[in-house]
């Protein structure tokens, strides 16, 4: 695939109903993290940046609905989580936007590639902030949802005791 050329440029988002595509990452926290460890669950990939204003606004929402359903059973899945995936330069100024967010999950990774990103080329990223919500069958079930849409995803498939 070519990096800077038209091809992957050219190329179109992965949409609802797609398997999404593998990945194999090596976290901020020395932990390896790939699709096939998050089968089972419900998780979002959050495209984002530290310099983007809408993916921090957004981040304050996401830190609610992850408190929220983090933990939670669903009709199909064990658990939530979020991969925060982050289109940085400047690991600093990443770090320091995690904490002011606080953003509490334990997935994040920049490769401080920006939109060269390995991530970022996998799943076809052109812009930020870029979300795929995934099921716990590695199905795409939403793309560039507002983070309300996402919250209502989950709430409709809690389990109610």
């Amino acid at each position: 695939m070519l990096v800077f050329g038209w091809y992957f440029f050219g190329q179109k988002k992965y949409v609802t109903g797609e398997t999404a595509p593998h990945f194999e990452v090596q976290l901020e926290s020395g932990e390896t993290l790939n699709l096939s460890k998050l089968k089972g669950k419900y998780f979002l990939l959050d495209y984002w940046g530290s310099w983007c204003v809408p993916c921090r606004t957004d981040n304050l929402k996401l830190v609610k609905v992850y408190d929220e359903y983090h933990g939670q059973q669903f009709d199909n899945a064990i658990d939530f989580e979020i991969v925060s995936i982050a289109i940085e330069a400047d690991k600093s100024k990443w770090k320091k936007a995690i904490e002011a967010d606080q953003m509490n999950w334990k997935y994040h990774y920049s490769d401080l590639n920006m939109m060269n990103s390995e991530m970022a080329k996998i799943y076809r990223v052109q812009q930020v902030p870029t979300k795929y919500l995934i099921n716990e069958k590695g199905i795409i079930v939403g793309v560039d949802q507002s983070v309300e849409e996402i919250a209502a995803f989950l709430y409709k498939r809690v389990v109610k005791n």
